[in-house]
């Protein structure tokens, strides 16, 4: 079927699409409701059982979506159908459909969908690739794979070492030809080879010997071939492995016909959701599993399809919808109001988005009226045009400075969201019984293409006064805080080393300022380093998590860090990054080093880290203005969108790029070879103009995320001519193929000219507006501030009550009190079974604080009665806080006093408060149970254990256990072999000059 032939329209009460079918939709024409509806079709009419039915989408996300859609829409169906009558009269097709038939048929469905809803847990919705994970599972010997391998989801760590390997094997071997490439080149030819692209063909294959181009085609050749081999040495496998495995088991000549025939027997009905974000691998899995065979449905829009950078290739779904034997289109819009519609459709006009069959057709509106009152905008569209007037210009073309004509786009951007937020517009839902609402800075979205747009238009907005969240795909590990942490692990690594200290305090993370650590001086710089050598020590105990927490208090991080505009971003990011951290040292049992190394290899990959879980997240819940990303914008609706950015094309630069490309039957190829090997020039072109249709559905789907208004700019700027927006509205017909490059006119009346005669469409729907010219129109006011009408802030009231029932708690709180109730009940009792009431003896290991708390340690018990089995800790102690009621002594590992003895290959001087680790593992332990009420002050030489000598003010001494105390120590240190190297609990303080009493 040709692009100008129109589909036939999917009708959910005809009949059931058979063989292979392709379901082509639009922008909220609403793919899960009609699988939904599909899915139970299927079910009700015995055409399938549920556990025959496989459904098939892309994202863990969009799965759990699917699922409970399909839940529901099998529930509604039932319950619809145990009152035939009423069923006949739903609004639902599906429903009213199933209803309308005998009472025997209509019963027999019902019974049909209580069976599926009985054994819905057994229901298989899942990602592809955790389809292709049972289908291995279940294919056995048949399919080649390990059954101990294990599912990595990130190989970059692997293929970053066997690239290092390999670099020095090429480079660095006796006889070996001098470096043609960079290490850094290696390491981004080898991520274009193996995680980036690892089923593409590698190019150029042509180059001469030995040349640069032909070594780096070798190096990525080798680097694919090693890091298979070690990934079945050490049994891991990555997610595309699993297609890769699953592919080859079906189509292997031998066993491939009885893995079909398993898969066949299983599933009678396949859907695939989102299919236009399939590449080559995944649509040979379902072509050779089901198609001509069983019923498969696939289901997409590839006017949306955005993620060529994961690996989707839309010429797979054109290749599926080629083979298809029957297509059809969804028509209605159940998103975006009338009006809209149509200025969609005049600013579009039926363009070709990057292929003669990937078409923008029209659809009508499933809604009447119009979400955003009071009263219906006649123009929904708004297309705002920057004079070039009192801006910078550039060239012959007189073409405004892009820098320039992004800052005033985003002021005036600023004025249109702030007029927007003064008109008092409201908000119409479409449910029964909603009642309008204002609309609200959460009701307006700005969606932008890189991260650097985002970060403009959030300031702008922020200096505005308005509330502002950015929401993107962008790496945590490509912001300052990544960096951050960065310099704090460096520092814990090697406090001593002033410059690192100092480099730490200037961090966000600390928040001292240059003045301020110029004005310290090196006390101040020693104040942090021995901060540094405690956190070591949290570290080392409770982790990232624990560091973190530490660090936020100590420093007052929260209440330093939200006092700035982007507070929350600053705070959200920093957290972010820790918890990344703390789970890769869980499971690596990395220390700091490892840590160090992880972290550098994770900022290094942010570019191109595709990895959900380090995307950033939303710093804010408030009611803000979202500021999103077009691909993060994926799915969602907003009442108003902006875009004020689609005249800036994306891209440009020098850098030596990687372009991906097709053969002539239509094979991925992946250049390897560098600028100067060859056809890296016209792989650079097809990359372009592959790029340039991306490009233009990225538009699209920025485009349909508004349900009523829209706003749009036009810039006459230095990168205007590659743009998507300004090759769509200058391009003669947008329906053929567009050029990758459409001149600008060379003066703002031909544009105008030319802006206003798109807007004059048959559908109409489109205004366009002048922006005033820089400096002639009236800076608007920030909004007033809260608080009364003075401007005056006041505090906030809660209006509701708070429920103190819930609190955060942990497992050993909850039991503290019963554990510690039958462990003293139990130690109550006599040989005799009776019980006596004794005072709980305290432990000679240390006199306690006054408290009844007992002393946190990782070796010390919780309860203040330790059974006789007890271990207690060995490193010497720290003073106890100054608030020994509330807090109790920790044992350090490195106390931060001070000694004269030599640790660690230098002289310290510690204080006489402590010990230092060297002497206590020199002497022993230190007969703790000596002890003055409030602080040790013993002074410890490594020389000899007579050096040592208790205060006179301290002349405590200890009550002997049975047999195991070598005695009554007095105020001179005992010989080091004399004191237990576990001493037993029961043992107390007595008063001065008391003797010592055997218990």
């Amino acid at each position: 079927m040709s692009a100008a032939t129109p589909p036939a329209v999917v009708d959910l009460r005809g009949p059931l699409p058979t063989g292979t079918s392709v379901l082509e939709a639009s922008a909220g024409t609403g793919k899960t409701y009609t699988i939904a509806g599909l899915v139970t079709r299927y079910i009700a009419e015995g055409h399938a059982r549920l556990g025959e039915l496989l459904v098939v989408t892309f994202g863990r996300a969009a799965t759990s979506e699917l699922r409970t859609r399909v839940r529901e829409r099998l529930v509604t169906a039932r319950d619809a159908l145990a009152d035939p009558a009423t069923g006949r009269g739903s609004a639902d097709p599906v429903v009213a459909l199933l209803a309308d038939g005998t009472a025997a048929e209509v019963a027999e469905r019902h019974a049909r969908l209580t069976e599926a809803l009985a054994g819905f847990d057994a229901a298989t919705v899942a990602t592809i690739h955790q389809f292709c994970q049972q289908v291995l599972q279940g294919l056995g010997i048949v399919a080649d794979v390990d059954p101990g391998t294990e599912l990595v989801t990130d190989l970059a760590d692997l293929v970053a070492e066997v690239c290092d390997d390999l670099y020095l094997l090429f480079h660095c071997r006796p006889g070996s030809p001098p470096a043609s490439f960079t290490h850094e080149r290696a390491r981004a030819v080898a991520r274009a080879a193996v995680i980036e692209d690892p089923q593409a063909v590698l190019a150029p294959d042509d180059a001469d010997r030995d040349t640069p181009a032909d070594l780096q085609w070798r190096f990525a050749r080798a680097v694919r071939e090693e890091v298979e081999r070690r990934k079945r040495r050490a049994r891991v496998q990555g997610f595309d492995d699993l297609l890769v495995r699953v592919r080859d088991a079906l189509d292997h000549p031998a066993t491939g016909k009885q893995a079909r025939e398993r898969l066949r027997e299983r599933y009678r009905v396949v859907l695939v959701d989102e299919f236009q974000d399939t590449d080559p691998v995944q649509w040979d899995v379902f072509r050779l599993a089901f198609h001509d065979s069983r019923d498969l449905v696939l289901i997409g829009d590839p006017k949306q399809a955005i993620y060529a950078f994961r690996g989707a290739d839309v010429r797979a779904y054109l290749s599926a919808a080629q083979a298809a034997t029957t297509r059809a289109t969804l028509d209605t819009n159940w998103r975006s109001d009338t009006g809209l519609l149509a200025g969609l459709e005049t600013v579009f006009r039926g363009a070709a988005l990057g292929d003669p069959a990937i078409v923008v057709r029209p659809v009508r509106a499933g809604h009447a009226g119009c979400a955003v009152g009071p009263t219906a905008d006649p123009a929904p569209v708004r297309m705002r045009v920057l004079p070039r007037a009192g801006l910078e210009l550039k060239g012959r073309a007189q073409l405004i400075q892009v820098d320039a004509a992004r800052r005033a786009v985003a002021a005036d951007l600023a004025t249109q969201v702030q007029a927007l937020l003064e008109e008092e517009a409201t908000i119409v839902p479409r449910g029964p019984g909603g009642a309008p609402r204002p609309l609200v800075p959460r009701d307006v979205a700005v969606l932008v293409r890189t991260k650097a747009q985002a970060d403009l238009v959030r300031d702008v907005l922020q200096a505005r006064g308005f509330p502002t969240v950015v929401t993107g795909t962008s790496s945590v590990f490509g912001t300052d805080a990544a960096r951050d942490w960065v310099l704090l692990l460096e520092a814990l690594e090697q406090p001593h080393r002033r410059r690192r200290v100092r480099r730490l305090a200037l961090t966000p993370l600390i928040g001292s300022s240059a003045a301020e650590l110029e004005a310290g001086g090196q006390e101040a710089t020693d104040e942090l380093a021995d901060a540094l050598r405690r956190w070591e020590d949290v570290l080392r105990r409770r982790g990232v998590a624990g560091l973190f927490a530490a660090v936020a208090q100590e420093r007052a991080l929260a209440a330093r860090l939200l006092s700035l505009p982007d507070g929350e971003r600053l705070v959200t990011d920093r957290r972010h990054v820790a918890e990344a951290l703390h789970a890769e040292a869980l499971e690596s049992s990395l220390g700091i080093g490892g840590l160090l190394a992880w972290l550098r290899a994770r900022i290094d990959e942010a570019r191109g880290d595709l990895d959900q879980e380090r995307s950033r997240r939303l710093d804010t819940d408030d009611a803000a203005i979202q500021v999103v990303t077009v691909h993060a914008s994926k799915g969602l609706e907003f009442p108003v969108v902006f875009l004020p950015f689609a005249w800036d094309a994306f891209g440009g630069g020098t850098w030596e790029r990687l372009p991906r490309s097709y053969d002539a039957v239509g094979r991925r190829v992946r250049y390897v070879g560098g600028r100067n090997g060859p056809g890296y020039a016209a792989a650079c072109r097809a990359e372009d103009a592959d790029s340039a249709g991306e490009e233009l559905r990225l538009l699209y789907v920025a485009a349909t995320r508004a349900v009523s208004r829209l706003v749009l700019w036009w810039a006459p700027s230095t990168k205007t001519q590659p743009s998507p927006l300004h090759r769509l509205l200058f391009s003669p017909d947008p329906s053929v193929a567009m050029p990758v490059n459409v001149a600008v006119p060379d003066n703002d009346g031909d544009a105008m000219s030319r802006l206003q005669a798109v807007a004059a469409g048959p559908r109409g729907g489109v205004r366009v507006e002048p922006v005033p010219a820089a400096g002639a129109g009236p800076v608007a006011a920030p909004p007033a501030p809260a608080g009364g009408v003075d401007g005056t802030l006041t505090a906030a009231r809660l209006g509701r009550p708070v429920d103190t029932d819930w609190r955060r708690t942990s497992y050993t709180a909850l039991t503290r009190d019963t554990h510690s109730a039958g462990a003293a009940s139990a130690r109550n009792r006599t040989s005799s079974g009776r019980t006596t009431r004794t005072t709980p003896p305290r432990s000679p290991a240390i006199s306690r604080p006054r408290t009844s708390r007992p002393i946190r340690c990782p070796r010390w018990p919780r309860s203040p009665v330790a059974p006789p089995s007890a271990r207690w800790c060995t490193p010497s102690w720290r003073r106890p806080s100054s608030r020994p009621t509330t807090r109790s002594r920790r044992c350090a590992r490195r106390p931060d006093g001070r000694c004269s003895g030599t640790v660690g290959g230098s002289t310290r001087t510690r204080s006489p408060r402590h010990w230092c680790p060297r002497c206590a593992r020199r002497w022993g332990r230190w007969p703790t149970g000596v002890r003055s009420a409030t602080s040790r002050a013993a002074t410890c030489s490594p020389n000899s254990t007579s050096s040592c000598r208790w205060p006179a003010a301290t002349s405590w001494t200890a009550t002997c256990g049975s047999g195991r105390w070598p005695g009554c120590w007095t105020s001179t240190c005992p010989p080091a072999t004399a004191w237990p190297a576990t001493p037993r609990p029961f043992a107390t303080r007595s008063s001065p000059g008391s003797r010592c009493a055997a218990t």
